[in-house]
Formats: C-alpha cells, structure tokens, sequence
C-alpha cells in the first residue's frame, strides 16, 4: 500500500514538472522582434519610444532634474542622512522611460476611498521585490508632461519613498500619495525642524528610524563614504584638513562594524561601510584630480599616518605632475621636517628591567613588537631593500630624498638635508645614545642595566650602518650614478655615524 502511494506522488509530481517544461518552453517560443506598419510600411517597433525603454542611470537622471538638487537640499537642512538615504536610492534606482503602462488600482485593497468616475494616468511603476525592485517604470510623454520640473522631482521622491512604508502598511497608497505634501511643506519653509518633519512622517507610516543626531558625531565620516565619486572628489578638495577626515572614516567603520543585526534600525548600510577601502579609494580619487586640485588639497600640513601619506605616494606613482606637487608641498616638507626633529629629540629611558626606545625608532628597522616605547633590540635591521621600503616611516623619507635629488637644487637639498643638524642629529641618534648615560645613572650602575646599555649602543650602529646601505641602494637605483655621486659626497658620513 505504502509502495503505491510513493508511486502515485512521483507520477503527479513527475505529470506537474513536464507542464512547466511545456510552459516554459512555449514561453521560450514568443521571443523575436516585431514590426509595426507605418503608412503600410514595416518598421522595427524597437524604434518606437512608446515600446521600449530610454534607460538611465541615477546620476544621469539626476542630471536632467534641475530643482533636484536644491529641493533635496531643503531636506538635509532638516535632516541630513535622511537626505543622504534618498539620494542614494536615487542613484541606485534604473530610472525607464517607456509608453503606456499597466494601470495600477488608486485605492488600497481594503482602503476608505470612494473613488470617483474619471479617468488616472499610469504616471511610474515601481515593482515590489524581486530583481526588478531596483527599477522604476516611467510613462515618459506623461512625465514630460508634468507641469514643472518641481513636480517631477516630487514623482522621483514618492518612487523612492516606497523604501521607506512597510509592504503591509493599511491605507500605504493613500499615506504614500500624502507624503507629497510633506515634502513640499519642507520645500517650502513650512516645516522648520527635524522634529516637526519626522513626526509627520512617522505619522504617515514612513519607517526612518535612524538617530540621526546621535549619527551627527561620525556626519563627514558617513557623508563621505556613501556618496557618489563626484561628491567625494568635492569633499575632498575643499576639505580643511585630510587628518580629521581620515579619523571619521575609522570612526564610522568602527561603529558599522559593531552594529550587526541592528545595522537596519539605524537604516545605514553596514556592509558597504564595513566593506569601504579608505586608502585605496583615496588614491583613485587623488589620482583623478588635476595638478590645481592636488595643490589646493596639499598646500598645507596634514595631521596624517604615515601608512595614509606612503598609500597617496604610490597612488600617484604614474602621475608625475601630481606626485611633485604632492612632495614639493607645505604638507610634505612639514611631514618631513617633523619627523626629523622628533627622530632627533628622541630618548631612551629606564622601564623595569629594560632600557626602551620611543616608536619613532622604528625608522631604522623592522619592528617586533608594538607600543609607544619598545625595547631597542627588538628592532631587527633591514636585511632587504623590500623591507626597507614596506617601513612607512623610511619609505616616505626615502622617498622625499629622491625628490630633492632629483630636483638638482644645491640650496634645496643643503636646507632639508646636507647642511641641516637636525638632520644629522635624528639620523645619527646622537641624541637618543646622549640619553643612555642619564639611563644608567637612574638604574644605580645595574649590571644587567649597563649589559643591555652596552649592548643598545652595538644594536643602533648595526640599524643606522643597515638603513644606509639600503637606502642608497634604492636612491641610486632612483637617481642615477651621476646623481648619486654627488649627493653621497655632500653628506658628513661622520656626523652620520655611518660609511659609505
């Protein structure tokens, strides 16, 4: 009996599969093109406006919308990321413009309207789920025919105000259609405050539940990684300093990267957040920028990482104009005269049990251990060009020698480097070794203390012997000989503590 049963369920089952195949290949029959007769002539109907598609994306659309932008901006007064939501829904949307669409029904399946007996013009259609939610369907003679361009962008924020009204929301159409009135309200003045709007909103069903006050703290952070290329380019140029801007983006990051599940209560799209590389993207919009730009952006110094400043570098490394204006900036050279006066005043001091280095020494090596002050033998001499040029410290130094250089101006290079004791005082670590007797005397003559002083004095000649080797290595490889040559012969190899 069992056995019969399992045969009759296969042979229905098996009946049901070979009608959808039919179906679908029948479906698979009705493709091709068509013609339609004009004046008894045929013609391809993919010529006629009415029967395909003028399809365009959301900047380009954006483009063709004037009061878009301002009436848009009426809303970030209010309410900034929610401004910056639609927008971006905007951009994301394909936007159709086609003939005569379906009529959809003007009331609600169990709405309160009675409606009247005239005739509705199919204006869009915005498909709900599925591939296709990210496509609106526009009537194209009946948008044109709208009677301003105020109106029309008002039918852009009704197709995108559908993000925002639950699919089972009683009355949606009808509290849909009445969100016009907001926004016109706002438009128009008539809405001053954040609270006024998103209680007028909430009241008619419009779930934004993101607190965009609390989101106020990480704005520039947000507004920067969510808005289109163009915007971002925008950001940037007229950014005061790329310091701030950098922390905001680590600031945001950080606070996507812990929302999890509750990403969606705040309406921000953590992934992409999660997912944005900053310096990667830094450097492709660094590098879309013209000489002007560059200078406008870099003619003034930068509370950057040293990794941020090495990813700029090679960002640009196939753009020589945009390279020299980035390394002969107020930015660059204060970068540089920076460290150096850091490298110079840098001291050792005494932690139980061990004499340690600031950071700053890192300069010289490769690094094994992280913190603020590190034992100095825990900082490995290069032992290949490769390393020398993955330290950011010493990569972006080197770097700026090969500018200087390369720039065959005696006075130039004699102010930052030949001539400059600074220079050689942070180079030399004179200063740091000059610190090591005020160790030993707060130590009390420890023996292992004055063991592991000796011992720092053999380990920083080794760092400063290999930094050189390598460095110049790499500066002639830059430079050429002849170049080369010359800048060896200015330097003082024996203020250096090194020879060549």
């Amino acid at each position: 009996m069992k056995t019969k049963h399992t045969i009759f369920i296969l042979t229905a089952f098996l009946g049901l599969f070979c009608i959808y195949l039919e179906a679908v290949a029948g479906e698979r029959t009705k493709g091709g093109a068509h013609v339609e007769y004009v004046n008894g002539k045929p013609r391809l109907l993919d010529d006629n406006k009415a029967f395909i598609c003028d399809l365009f994306e959301g900047a380009e659309f954006i483009e063709t919308l004037p009061r878009y932008s301002p009436m848009l901006e009426s809303i970030r007064k209010l309410d900034w990321y929610l401004a910056l939501t639609m927008d971006r829904s905007v951009r994301d949307t394909l936007w159709c413009f086609t003939g005569e669409l379906e009529p959809v029904s003007v009331t609600d399946r169990k709405g309160t309207l009675k409606v009247p007996k005239k005739k509705f013009g199919q204006l869009a259609v915005r498909p709900l789920g599925g591939s296709e939610s990210s496509w609106v369907y526009f009537n194209g003679d009946l948008f044109d025919s709208l009677p301003s361009d105020d109106e029309r962008v008002y039918s852009v924020f009704h197709e995108v105000s559908h993000e925002f009204l639950p699919l089972n929301l009683n009355q949606r159409k009808l509290k849909l259609r009445s969100l016009k009135r907001v926004f016109q309200k706002v438009v128009e003045n008539k809405i001053q405050t954040r609270g006024d709007f998103r209680k007028k909103l909430n009241n008619l069903g419009f779930q934004f539940y993101a607190d965009t006050k609390r989101l106020e703290v990480m704005r520039e952070g947000l507004e920067f990684i969510l808005s289109p290329t163009e915007e971002r380019v925008r950001i940037l140029e007229s950014h005061k300093d790329l310091g701030i801007l950098l922390n905001q983006v680590v600031t945001t990051k950080k606070f996507a990267a812990n929302l999890n599940h509750i990403g969606s209560f705040y309406n921000l799209d953590a992934f992409t957040i999660k997912a944005y590389d900053f310096l990667a993207d830094l450097k492709s919009l660094i590098a879309s920028l013209n000489v002007d730009q560059v200078r406008k952006i870099f003619d003034k110094p930068h509370d950057l990482p040293h990794a941020v400043v090495l990813a700029l570098l090679s960002g640009v490394e196939d753009f020589p104009e945009l390279k020299h204006q980035i390394l002969s900036s107020q930015f660059f050279s204060s970068r540089v005269n920076g460290f150096l006066s850091t490298l110079a005043s840098a001291q050792a001091s005494f932690q139980m049990p061990r004499v340690v280095v600031p950071e700053v020494i890192r300069f010289f090596g490769v690094s094994t251990k992280v913190g603020p002050y590190v034992p100095v033998t825990s900082i490995l001499p290069f032992s290949s060009m490769a390393e020398l040029q993955d330290n950011p410290l010493t990569s972006i130094f080197v770097e700026y020698l090969v500018y200087l250089i390369r720039l065959d101006s005696l006075t130039e290079l004699s102010a930052i480097v030949t001539q400059n004791e600074t220079f050689y005082q942070g180079l030399s670590m004179r200063g740091l070794e000059g610190s090591v007797e005020g160790v030993r005397t707060l130590s009390g003559g420890d023996v292992p203390i004055s063991r592991e002083i000796s011992s720092l004095s053999e380990h920083t000649a080794i760092l400063r012997q290999q930094f050189w080797n390598f460095a110049l290595k790499r500066i002639r490889i830059e430079v050429g000989e002849k170049a080369f040559t010359n800048f060896v012969r200015e330097l003082d190899q024996t203020k250096l503590g090194v020879t060549f």
